[in-house]
């Protein structure tokens, strides 16, 4: 009767089961590897920067300068010092959404976002040129940083799989109560919000479930759901149809860790 408990609604030959597995497995990881390196534009342990603009802190004393040595002077006349310095040092300076070449980040305008000319100048040629500048105290890329890619799902907070606060877990199938499985313990997770900041888009990959089915007309998994070309979604291996539809829920339960649906609230 155990036997009853394992179907695979994503294969069609048990033999082939492990070898799409260690496929997919390894198409995941060059594939994310691949599609880091594009986003990052180099290492894929480094993080995004603008390209068409750094980050740049002016030495106040050089302002000063620039200013007939007065050690008072507004935040206008500051960005327009350090536009006029920058200019003359051979930076090919561009233009910001707003079409000024520079804004001021802090009160005394000494901290700026520069715009450059992308045409002209890279953001490493850029750097280089400004940090070797005396009146200019350091520079850096504009580095892009994003919360957290977590889900919309208004039921994300019952995965404990996926992210383990020691919630309460609602019972979704009768394994549940078979395994005694009540309350979530924080921290024990597959981690996998860390994943999801690097990579978010797996739909190339394809991953057999070998299980008690999956529930083909779930609104997070019919999407998702592998097709053989002729409207097939697997195989049933005990009742030998090809009509893997979900007889107990652990199937379901399964499958949508590893590919539901998510952001559709």
């Amino acid at each position: 009767m155990m036997m009853k408990y394992f179907r695979s609604p994503l294969a069609f030959l048990l033999t082939s089961l492990f070898l799409v597995t260690a496929l997919s497995i390894s198409s995941f990881v060059s594939s994310e590897d691949s599609q880091l390196q594009q986003i990052a534009g180099h290492s894929s342990n480094s993080p995004r920067n603008a390209p068409d603009r750094v980050l740049v802190q002016m030495k106040q004393t050089s302002i000063q300068s620039r200013l007939g040595g007065s050690n008072v002077f507004s935040k206008a006349q500051a960005v327009h010092s350090a536009e006029s310095m920058l200019r003359a040092s051979g930076l090919k300076v561009g233009a910001l959404s707003t079409g000024q070449s520079l804004r001021a980040l802090n009160e005394d305008g000494t901290m700026l976002v520069v715009a450059i000319d992308t045409n002209e100048e890279t953001v490493a040629s850029a750097l280089q040129r400004l940090n070797s500048n005396p009146d200019v105290a350091w520079a850096q890329p504009d580095y892009i940083y994003q919360k957290f890619a977590v889900p919309n799902d208004a039921s994300y907070g019952s995965l404990w799989g996926l992210k383990n606060t020691g919630q309460s877990i609602p019972l979704q199938h009768r394994f549940h109560n078979r395994y005694r499985v009540a309350v979530g313990t924080a921290g024990r997770d597959m981690g996998l919000e860390t994943a999801w900041d690097k990579l978010t888009d797996c739909s190339a990959v394809v991953v057999a479930v070998l299980d008690t089915g999956i529930n083909l007309q779930h609104l997070d998994l019919v999407d998702n759901l592998w097709d053989d070309g002729m409207g097939n979604h697997g195989y049933d291996f005990i009742n030998m149809d090809n009509n893997p539809d979900d007889d107990e829920g652990h199937g379901t339960h399964v499958a949508g860790t590893i590919g539901a649906r998510g952001n559709n609230a």
